[in-house]
């Protein structure tokens, strides 16, 4: 489980830049994700967000992804230690989203998107790789989102699929891990009633942080996430959602058995 504070100081312009708010969204984001294995080589996972957004004196709380996959190890080697692993998750149609065309201003809370309400497919392949006390990984990700009915207006609408790469290096130091991830996307135009909206870019985030193992079974996650780089959207919500610059700071708890 994991909880996550995010203060939102704007979006992203057309060519990537910073547009500033004249005040800030606040996001508060629980998350309780499950991992067990299936047979030898295959687990399934799954995880559930619950969103917290504040804006403009106006509070909106949903439902921000709920998510089922399955992961399989393709290869493995024992020297050095290593693997390749092939995932695939599938985001549940649900979550509360309302379109914002703000860009100048902050978004008001009548405005804010908690979760797209559409389908989407999240596939993964990873290599991981263990040099003594160094881990790195890197995979190729992907997302892909089928056509939605959103808001009270009705339109059919088919958020911009994306496609990228995503990279981590973490070092053991007794019983702390200190790790940096970064993580870059690149997304296609959102399409409203068939209509292009211009809305591609780039997304690139990064993440700073520390592992610490309490014993064999409890770990404590601590981390910064910053957005470096993000694209236009045509609505404002969720990081996760429509790209926003400002403080995000990540604690989280992870169990073992």
């Amino acid at each position: 489980m994991s909880w996550d504070h995010h203060r939102a100081d704007g979006g992203f312009g057309l060519d990537g830049s910073r547009a500033d708010w004249i005040r800030p969204m606040h996001m508060e984001a629980f998350t309780t994700a499950l991992r067990f294995g299936l047979v030898p080589r295959v687990e399934a996972f799954s995880s559930v967000e619950t969103v917290r957004l504040a804006a403009d004196e106006e509070i909106r709380v949903g439902i921000g992804g709920a998510n089922l996959g399955t992961r399989v190890e393709l290869w493995a080697s024992a020297l050095p230690l290593s693997s390749l692993t092939a995932e695939v998750a599938y985001q549940l149609p649900i979550g509360t989203n309302v379109p914002s065309t703000t860009r100048a201003e902050a978004p008001t809370g009548a405005e804010l998107a908690v979760g797209t309400g559409a389908s989407q497919f999240l596939p993964a392949l990873r290599f991981r790789t263990q040099l003594g006390a160094l881990r790195l990984e890197t995979g190729v990700v992907g997302n892909v989102s089928l056509p939605t009915r959103v808001g009270s207006s009705g339109d059919r609408t088919d958020w911009g699929d994306g496609f990228g790469l995503d990279g981590t290096g973490l070092v053991q130091i007794g019983p702390v891990a200190i790790a940096t991830t970064v993580f870059a996307m690149r997304w296609g135009d959102d399409r409203v009633n068939g209509v292009r909206v211009p809305s591609a870019g780039w997304q690139i985030d990064m993440s700073g942080g520390a592992v610490v193992s309490v014993n064999r079974s409890v770990d404590l996650v601590v981390a910064w996430r910053p957005t470096l780089m993000g694209r236009p959207t045509a609505f404002a919500g969720a990081a996760h959602l429509s790209p926003t610059h400002g403080p995000r700071h990540h604690l989280g708890v992870v169990f073992r058995w």
